[in-house]
C-alpha cells in the first residue's frame, strides 16, 4: 500500500513524442487537471495519443495541488475509438497494440487521484474502454455508448472486455459486446454505469463544476487508499483485502488531513485538506 503514492510511475516520464500534439492537459479549477483528447472530429485514439496520455497521467501522478483528474475530448464527442487506418504488420502488431492500451489505461486507472470520465456524443470502441478506466463517469442523456468492435472483425482490446463486466455484472456486458448494441448515457446512467447526467449545452461546465467540487470536498491521500482498495478487492481473498484496509487506516493515522477532517467536523465547518 505504501507504493501507492510512490514517485516510481512518475519518474517514468520523459519519451514526449515530438510533432503534433494530440492531448492537452491544462488547469480549469484548483485541485483539478483536465486532460483533453484532440485527434480529428471524433478524437480517435491511436499510438501518438496513447503515448501523450500516459505522459500526461505520469506528470500527474505527484502532482499534490491535482485532486481530481477530468478526462475529455475536444468538442461534441469523446471518443469514438482507435484510429483504424494505422499499418499493422503481423498479429503480433496488433497484440502490441492491445497491450500499449492496456498498460495505458491501466496507469489511469492506478493514478492515485480520482479521475472522472466526461462521456458525450460518440463514446465508442476504444474511447468507451478510456471512460471504463476512470474512477467515475458522468455523461450527456444523447451519448452514443457501446462496442463495435465485433462487427469490424475485431473485439474491445484496451480492456473492455475485463472492465465492463465488473461495473455493470456479465449479462448485460456479454450483451453490448456480443451485440454491438449502443446504449444512450441515460440507458448508462440507469444501469448504474454512469454517476451523473449533464446536459449537452453545459457538458463541459458542469464536468469540471462536479469534478471541483469533488476535489475539495474529499481527503486526497484517504482517496487514494480507497481507491486503491477498491480497485484490488475484487482480485485478491477477503481476508487480505480487509488486512489491506487495516494497514490502510494505520497509514492514515498520522496525517494531517486526518486531523484536520476530524476538527473541522467537531467545529461544523469544511474542511481545507492538503493532502498530506
Amino acid at each position: 500500500l505504501k507504493q501507492l503514492l510512490s514517485s516510481s510511475h512518475a519518474q517514468q516520464v520523459g519519451k514526449h513524442t515530438q510533432g503534433e500534439q494530440y492531448v492537452a492537459v491544462d488547469r480549469p479549477s484548483p485541485k483539478v487537471a483536465r486532460i483533453t483528447i484532440e485527434n480529428t472530429r471524433n478524437n480517435l485514439i491511436n499510438a501518438e495519443v496513447l503515448d501523450q496520455l500516459e505522459e500526461a497521467v505520469r506528470s500527474l501522478w505527484n502532482d499534490r495541488e491535482v485532486v481530481v483528474i477530468l478526462v475529455t475530448g475536444k468538442g461534441e464527442n469523446f471518443s469514438a475509438g482507435a484510429q483504424l487506418n494505422q499499418l499493422f504488420q503481423s498479429g503480433m502488431d496488433f497484440t502490441e497494440m492491445s497491450r500499449r492500451g492496456q498498460r495505458v489505461f491501466r496507469l489511469l486507472s492506478e493514478v492515485p487521484k480520482l479521475t472522472v470520465a466526461e462521456m458525450k456524443g460518440y463514446v465508442l470502441g476504444g474511447g468507451f474502454e478510456l471512460s471504463l478506466a476512470c474512477d467515475m463517469r458522468l455523461s450527456t442523456e444523447e451519448a452514443q455508448i457501446g462496442f463495435p468492435e465485433i462487427t469490424l472483425g475485431l473485439l474491445p482490446g484496451w480492456g473492455g472486455t475485463q472492465r465492463l463486466s465488473r461495473l455493470i455484472g456479465l449479462s448485460r456486458a456479454t450483451q453490448l459486446v456480443l451485440t454491438s448494441e449502443r446504449i444512450s448515457g441515460r440507458q448508462a446512467y440507469e444501469w448504474g454505469l454512469v454517476s451523473k447526467l449533464i446536459t449537452k449545452e453545459r457538458a463541459d461546465d458542469e464536468a469540471v463544476t462536479y469534478a471541483a467540487e469533488l476535489a475539495t470536498r474529499v481527503a486526497p491521500v484517504a482517496a487514494a487508499l480507497a481507491k486503491r482498495l477498491l480497485n484490488k478487492g475484487s482480485e485478491i481473498p477477503m481476508d487480505n483485502g480487509l488486512e489491506w484496509e487495516a494497514t490502510a487506516m494505520g497509514l492514515l493515522y498520522g496525517t494531517e488531513d486526518l486531523r484536520e477532517g476530524i476538527s473541522a467536523f467537531l467545529q461544523k465547518r469544511k474542511a481545507e485538506f492538503k493532502g498530506r
